[in-house]
């Protein structure tokens, strides 16, 4: 079974109780918060409340891995319409139900939004079918959140999912932070080469989720970069991130803690700010910024309890495509 197939199978169990576990409630609203705060950070123009009318700019977000629907809720009163992505059926099931729902929801925009929902895998080889019309290229947001750390090539996942932007739309990935301490049963560790996070699991879900895709890093020791917004990660090389190995900048030497119907789904547990910026480069995605969020996560799975730092990291399309 490949590892797509591990996490459709592995959220699609999850999905009907996925909203109700409480550290999850309060993990959503945080992130939910935090976006909120920093969509001027993001960098778009975004669609406002005084420009809500049936002529207002159109704001389209891809939101992939969405698992319930975080990032769209969150976006919702700064963008006109959203499409929801995942390989998961169950996760797409509430996703749906949860904007059919509530339409008009006055907490979270001033006016109902276009929300469509699509089972697929952007990182499928050969390409998705499903994917494949115009519907889902040309957005001005693509958006995944703690679901990174679950593709095999984080360099072809930002390369598909920039393949979506329009020209000076943006990319934003929100996931985990190495050097975070470990991932365990209380106790953290912190280890040079970690990047970080190890999901709980049922974390990358109302904000995205993951779709079932390792990836390892090798990210040589070299030169550190430290980026406006950003926390600096010392010694990283920009080794595309499909060529690394897992012991440089990858949090893979705690995964054995993680419990084994959610390891199946994962075999990286975070990144290091260098790791997604090559990521990033890779794609011909420009103005890079990294930005971790100062209030840590807390995450939980049976007897597995850790607090991590979340990150967010966003760049753009150049309007220039011959960049």
């Amino acid at each position: 079974m490949s590892l797509a197939q591990e996490n459709a199978k592995y959220f699609d169990a999850q999905a009907s109780t996925y909203n109700e576990k409480d550290w999850h409630k309060i993990l959503s609203e945080q992130l939910h918060t935090a976006i909120r705060k920093n969509v001027g950070w993001i960098g778009l123009d975004w669609a406002t409340d005084d420009d809500r009318s049936s002529s207002r700019k159109e704001v389209r977000l891809m939101d992939y891995a969405c698992g319930t629907g975080m990032v769209t809720k969150a976006l919702k009163p700064h963008i006109t319409a959203a499409t929801g992505v995942d390989v998961s059926s169950g996760m797409l099931d509430v996703y749906k139900q949860i904007f059919q729902t509530v339409p008009n929801d006055t907490s979270t925009a001033k006016t109902d939004i276009k929300v469509t929902a699509q089972q697929g895998d952007l990182l499928a080889q050969p390409a998705d079918p499903a994917l494949a019309s115009a519907e889902f290229y040309g957005f001005d947001i693509v958006a995944c959140s703690l679901a990174f750390h679950h593709f095999a090539d984080v360099d072809l996942a930002a390369q598909r999912m920039a393949e979506r932007l329009k020209p000076g739309g943006v990319l934003l990935i929100i996931d985990l932070l190495h050097h975070d301490g470990g991932y365990g049963h209380g106790h953290g560790h912190d280890h040079g080469h970690g990047d970080g996070h190890g999901h709980g699991h049922g974390d990358g879900h109302g904000h995205g989720h993951g779709h079932g895709h390792a990836h390892g890093h090798e990210h040589g020791q070299g030169h550190g970069h430290n980026h406006e917004h950003g926390q600096h990660i010392h010694g990283e090389h920009h080794t595309p991130a499909s060529k690394q190995t897992p012991h440089s900048h990858l949090d893979v030497d705690h995964i054995d803690q993680v419990p084994e119907e959610v390891r199946k789904a994962i075999k990286v547990l975070s990144f290091g700010e260098e790791t997604v910026k090559a990521a990033f480069d890779g794609a011909g995605l420009v103005d890079f910024q990294f930005m971790p969020l100062p209030e840590k996560a807390k995450f939980e799975q049976g007897a597995m309890k850790a607090e991590r730092t979340i990150f967010f990291a966003r760049a753009k399309k150049p309007l220039n495509l011959t960049h």
